[in-house]
């Protein structure tokens, strides 16, 4: 979202789809000892495969004279580290099509269980929140923030190559609600402050704002294996 001299909200829907590599089971010959379990059982390392289809559309008065991106689908991976509540996580996405490029997400999350009663089996409320670091690649950055000798003349932006680098400097706040035994409710909130080329982009100082908030909504699904 970019924001002009006031305030207004973009949607944009986007399909997401998450795969992990299960948790191998340890064999009995290898059972942690009671001096070693509370060591070993707090540390989970994570690694998946992660795609998004994004929807592109935005009829601000901003993004004037600039065009539209195009749809796109994302593939890419992710990789973390869980002790106790704590937990650090590296995202990574590439664009199949439209010339989008390529982001990656470095975060440092506290999660925690909330659960809805006191019973040993309750359903509970996952919360992760923590700060994070964006970084893209040139194509990235020149497709959402750089500006085309054609698209100055047609918007009055002066032409702007975007360099790739730190995007941006964040915080996340994430919540899954569960609704029934497999289906959740998901609520995101963000927040991200531009930096590097994208900070010093004209569609950013003219028109827009450094500072980005998000808040997303949705749904979702645990298949059984």
């Amino acid at each position: 979202m970019v924001k002009s001299g006031k305030a207004w909200w973009t949607t944009q829907p986007m399909l997401i789809a998450y795969s992990t590599v299960p948790k191998p089971t340890v064999p009995p010959s290898i059972q942690p000892t009671p001096s070693t379990a509370s060591s070993i059982a707090v540390r989970t390392r994570l690694i998946g495969s992660s795609s998004v289809f994004k929807i592109a559309g935005d009829s601000s008065d901003a993004l004037l004279g600039l065009g539209e991106i195009e749809d796109t689908a994302e593939a890419g991976g992710y990789i973390g580290y869980q002790s106790g509540n704590f937990a650090a996580k590296l995202d990574v996405r590439q664009a199949l099509s439209g010339g989008q490029g390529l982001i990656a997400t470095l975060g440092l999350v506290y999660v925690a269980d909330i659960p809805l009663s006191s019973t040993s089996n309750a359903q509970a409320i996952k919360i992760a929140m923590g700060p994070r670091l964006s970084f893209v690649d040139d194509k990235y950055n020149q497709t959402y923030f750089g500006v085309t000798a054609i698209q100055s003349a047609r918007s009055g932006l002066r032409q702007y190559d975007a360099n790739g680098g730190l995007l941006s400097a964040g915080f996340g706040l994430s919540a899954h609600i569960p609704l029934t035994e497999r289906i959740s409710g998901a609520v995101l909130v963000g927040y991200d402050r531009l930096t590097g080329d994208a900070a010093r982009a004209p569609l950013v100082e003219n028109r827009g704002s450094r500072n980005q908030a998000t808040v997303g909504l949705g749904l979702t699904y645990k298949f059984g294996l």
